[in-house]
């Protein structure tokens, strides 16, 4: 018909094709988002929500579990951050 999709349509189109992919996709999102607004909740709550899907996202959250800090260290970390600017 002459119209062009749109980056979002392409990956609506490509979410629905696998409900895996969409999880994974959607984790991926959440955790970018919860780090770009430096919130502890968020981060905990997506990678304690997460279950494996056999694929490479899963030895990633693994390794975020294993090496998470106490919530009151990455707070101050992220102050910190926050307060030079990053």
């Amino acid at each position: 018909v002459g119209y062009y999709d749109t980056a979002v349509n392409l990956i609506a189109m490509c979410l629905d094709l696998d409900s895996d992919f969409r999880t994974a996709y959607e984790t991926y999102q959440a955790i970018l988002s919860a780090v770009k607004e430096r919130d502890v909740t968020a981060l905990e709550r997506t990678l304690n929500n997460y279950y494996a899907l056999n694929n490479r996202m899963d030895q990633s959250i693994k390794s975020l579990k294993k090496y998470q800090v106490s919530r009151a260290v990455i707070k101050c970390r992220f102050r910190a951050v926050k307060n030079v600017g990053f």
